[in-house]
């Protein structure tokens, strides 16, 4: 029997992955094969007309029928790329997605126009570590502190610092938003919370709904309660003339602007580039 090609199981794999119903299937297959053939996903094209061994051809079925039953590619590989940087993910953490780049960018502009030289920024809710570790990647100086309550996010957070960051002040804690850390100031708090009604979480994708962690998408009743949560405390924990910075979802903004204006704190707004409200900035 003739060996199969690597461009045939390319195309067959695509089509297999279309009829599935699953969203880029040649994107996603090609991403796969080239998992399997320890490649680049142009050298998968350089070796279009080269055989594909029988062993090599079993793994990339599994990849491919994982796919297909709709666990994300992500989770399938372990990493995603976020901020140009690469992150090992688990279905302990939420993927990251690129609206939240928005939330990097954002926080770190406003980094310069504080000017503060080495700002202490602590991520409420950090999963595996995107929004900091970024924030740390790209800053020369500071000190970074993330908190999450769950043990297993923060494991691969701590397995994402000692990839991208080593070297680097950071540090990680298991807990509930502010419990773990004794009061102190902070120039920068962000979070990327979770912000989905919970009646909203049934209607999500099969593929966010099936394997993405709950904890880290199920906002409470109106998607607000990690908002409240955070407005109680922030007052304890930012400095003075330090600012928050928070994702919200796209039709969030007034109600969080509220929240955050009761407890004292004027608010801004910043868009992605989809134009959808997705950052707000707090000062006192």
């Amino acid at each position: 029997m003739d060996e199969r090609r690597v461009g045939e199981v390319l195309l067959l794999a695509t089509d297999y992955l279309r009829n599935k119903g699953r969203e880029s299937p040649r994107l996603a297959a090609e991403i796969l094969l080239a998992r399997t053939l320890n490649c680049g996903r142009i050298r998968v094209y350089m070796r279009f007309e080269d055989p594909i061994s029988e062993p090599l051809l079993t793994q990339f079925r599994e990849l491919i029928r994982r796919r297909g039953e709709g666990e994300p590619v992500a989770y399938i590989i372990g990493e995603k790329e976020f901020f140009s940087l690469r992150f090992a993910v688990t279905p302990a953490v939420l993927i990251p997605r690129p609206e939240t780049e928005t939330l990097v960018e954002t926080v770190l502009r406003e980094i310069r126009a504080l000017r503060v030289r080495s700002p202490r920024i602590l991520d409420a809710g950090v999963g595996p570590g995107t929004v900091l570790l970024s924030l740390a990647h790209s800053l020369d100086k500071g000190r970074f502190v993330g908190v999450d309550v769950s043990p297993e996010a923060v494991a691969v957070a701590e397995r994402n610092r000692r990839a991208l960051c080593d070297g680097k002040d950071v540090s990680f804690h298991v807990g509930n938003w502010f419990e773990p850390l004794p009061e102190q100031e902070f120039d920068v708090i962000v979070s990327n919370p979770p912000y989905i009604p919970t009646y909203a979480l049934n209607g999500l994708s099969e593929e966010i709904r099936n394997y993405e962690p709950v904890v880290a998408l199920d906002g409470g009743a109106d998607g607000l309660d990690a908002y409240r949560k955070i407005a109680e405390d922030l007052g304890k924990y930012l400095a003075g003339n330090g600012f928050s910075a928070l994702e919200i979802g796209a039709d969030q903004a007034e109600s969080v602007r509220g929240i955050f204006g009761a407890a004292g704190f004027g608010t801004e707004i910043a868009k992605d580039l989809g134009g959808q409200d997705r950052v707000v900035v707090m000062r006192r």
